[in-house]
């Protein structure tokens, strides 16, 4: 029986590897052991380790460590935090596989200590892109750390090859995350509006903002230029609070100052109705990946703003825009018309179509079945002429 093990950071990656774990359900053949980590457990990024336990799964091993300010030095200690207690985790568990999603400092410093300890290494959402932060390096840090690649489109394929890495070791396999869009239940209209105190009547827009890490020293302009432009606007607004990136604390901060604002209501974390969320909202507004993956699924009409995804693959509902309050007005009436929304109705999602599990199951049997040392000897495979 192979011992398999799964680290999920917090919130940003829980609907993701909820169709991953499906994928692990011969019980003769895995046993799998959730590792989950420190925003899981910190009530300001809504203490989302109670989503796990609701699905009935259990939690093997606990990383909590101290959060401060979104600052280099107390990003630096968490990281040094992790890779001690990853060491000590990993001594104690002979892990034959390590899953791990993305994109995450916290992930990096797994992927790092799995070296040490001669863990293969599955990576889900490798070879993407996503230039205007500090993600992109430690996605394709994590990539070179890693065995087996499954990805979510054709493109991310190519590009670890690009990365020197073998062709039999990458799978596309779409993206986990929107299975659960598929098999969620949904909460009604009506209860959404309820639940989340919304206005009624007014249509509602669902703000993913989170830190553009490359250039943090505009994050300031950039949440105020946002506020700015739809404080007075006739419509909800529905903030989810930024993770815990470099000058993630300063977004709360300013956004904080808003929240007695009607139209304007903020929230820790949306937990499993992140779904319904996508399914009732009428725009989704910010620079989250989630506005760029998952929301192609409900066609849902999407405004990217700012740097931080550049060099994503958009579907047809992404509009990309700068920063700036002219164009980010201009662009909600455009995206809620119905000329735009005419636009997009028969789009596909470059992402997937919510079978991916499918897909994982099949692939992860393969590789779990072949000879550790086959899987950790790694070549680059150098493609110069």
């Amino acid at each position: 029986m192979k011992l398999i093990g799964i680290i999920t950071v917090g919130r940003v990656d829980w609907n993701i590897w909820k169709s991953i774990i499906k994928s692990f359900e011969n019980k003769n053949q895995f046993k799998l052991k959730i590792i989950a980590l420190g925003m899981h457990f910190n009530r300001r990024y809504g203490m989302s380790y109670k989503n796990i336990k609701k699905v009935g799964h259990k939690i093997d091993e606990k990383i909590k460590v101290k959060f401060g300010t979104s600052s280099p030095e107390n990003i630096s200690y968490q990281y040094s935090e992790y890779s001690n207690k990853f060491s000590k985790i990993f001594k104690k568990n002979k892990f034959d596989f390590m899953c791990i999603v993305g994109d995450r400092f916290e992930s990096l410093a797994a992927a790092s200590i799995c070296s040490f300890y001669s863990i293969p290494i599955i990576h889900f959402h490798g070879g993407e892109k996503s230039e205007g932060s500090l993600d992109d390096s430690y996605r394709h840090a994590i990539s070179k750390l890693s065995h087996v690649h499954l990805v979510s489109n054709e493109l991310f394929k190519k590009r670890l090859v690009q990365l020197g890495e073998e062709r039999w070791r990458i799978k596309v396999v779409g993206a986990p995350g929107i299975d659960n869009l598929r098999s969620e239940k949904y909460i009604s209209k009506k209860k959404f509006y309820d639940k989340f105190k919304l206005n009624k009547n007014c249509k509602n827009i669902l703000v993913l903002l989170n830190a553009e890490t490359l250039d943090s020293h505009k994050n300031e302009k950039n949440t105020e230029i946002l506020i700015k432009s739809i404080v007075n606007l006739n419509y909800n607004f529905l903030f989810t609070l930024p993770n815990f990136d470099l000058g993630s604390s300063l977004i709360r901060k300013i956004l904080s100052k808003y929240k007695k604002k009607k139209n304007i209501k903020l929230i820790k974390t949306l937990g499993d109705d992140f779904a319904s969320a996508l399914k009732h909202v009428d725009l989704v507004l910010g620079n989250s990946s989630a506005g760029i993956i998952e929301t192609g699924f409900f066609k849902v009409p999407t405004i990217n703003i700012g740097k931080r995804q550049n060099g994503r693959i958009f579907g047809k509902n992404i509009i990309n825009i700068p920063f700036k309050k002219s164009l980010i007005l201009k662009y909600i009436d455009y995206a809620l018309s119905k000329k735009f929304k005419k636009k997009i109705r028969n789009m596909n999602n470059p992402y997937g179509n919510g079978f991916s599990h499918l897909k994982i199951k099949k692939e992860i049997k393969f590789y779990l079945g072949m000879k550790k040392n086959i899987l950790i000897n790694k070549k680059f495979i150098d493609y110069l002429k």
